[in-house]
């Protein structure tokens, strides 16, 4: 009798256990449904929502002549020890950079860009290496706000004691306010391309749903070398002033603009 009571209990658990096994588990559903139809609508609705928008690029420029410059000016002296030629080259520094200002240039205008003190040597015959003192330079970078007055500085620097120039470049003083406008200018250029590929499929634009500018441009038409500088000062002319033309400078926007249709 015990016998088949055991019986009747081990079949009474494995068929709970199957039960069990067949049940949903919290949460989840008892069957898998198909996602087909929910990719479908998703791809539908991507889709759909891409047919209903434009992408274009807006792009403006402007050309102007530059308004200021700015260049650098070394001063190198030479001693016979790092400090005598340290304390030399501050001096000559100083009286550069006094007449700058004498002549209009503004402090704040005037910048140290670089410093340098080596030693120098010589060889012989036998290839024999000798002192021959130390070389200190120091650079100097100034800002001109008006590019007439280019010349001036330059034959001013080299007079104090500037023994080259380098580096020359341009710029504009409102160039900012400028790159702003052609920032406007580039949705008005996009906003026409726009309305056009609309109307091409039968629509119309419907405001832009999104923008991002692309590249921010300074294009310089003409740059000026230390050589220029340097023949200038060797044909010992000291009555004509140096000669510098600006050239021109291209500012350019272009900015992506996404439209919607309607």
């Amino acid at each position: 009798m015990k016998k088949k009571l055991f019986f009747c209990f081990s079949a009474l658990l494995c068929l709970w256990t199957a039960l069990a096994g067949c049940a949903p588990q919290a949460g989840k559903p008892a069957f898998a449904e198909s996602t087909d139809n929910n990719i479908a609508a998703v791809s539908s609705s991507t889709a759909e929502e891409q047919s209903d928008r434009v992408a274009v690029i807006g792009s403006a420029s402007v050309t102007l002549v530059p308004d200021m410059a700015e260049l650098t000016f070394d001063v190198t002296t030479d001693g016979n020890t790092a400090a005598d030629v340290t304390a030399q080259n501050e001096k000559a520094v100083n009286k550069v950079t006094e007449d700058l200002i004498s002549s209009g240039i503004k402090k704040e205008d005037i910048q140290t860009s670089g410093f340098s003190v080596y030693p120098e040597y010589t060889y012989d015959d036998q290839g024999k290496k000798a002192s021959n003192g130390y070389t200190a330079t120091t650079s100097i970078t100034v800002t001109i706000r008006s590019v007439d007055s280019i010349g001036k500085t330059v034959d001013q620097a080299i007079k104090s004691g500037a023994n080259g120039a380098y580096g020359i470049t341009y710029s504009l003083s409102n160039g900012e306010a400028k790159y702003n406008e052609m920032l406007a200018q580039s949705y008005e250029a996009a906003k026409k391309k726009a309305d056009a590929l609309a109307a091409a499929a039968g629509k119309k634009t419907d405001g832009v749903v999104y923008m991002e500018e692309n590249q921010q441009a300074y294009e310089m038409a003409m740059t000026q070398t230390s050589q220029t500088v340097s023949a200038a000062k060797e044909t010992g002319n000291e009555n004509s002033e140096t000669k510098f033309e600006p050239g021109s400078m291209e500012i350019s926007a272009q900015v992506q603009f996404v439209f919607a249709l309607k």
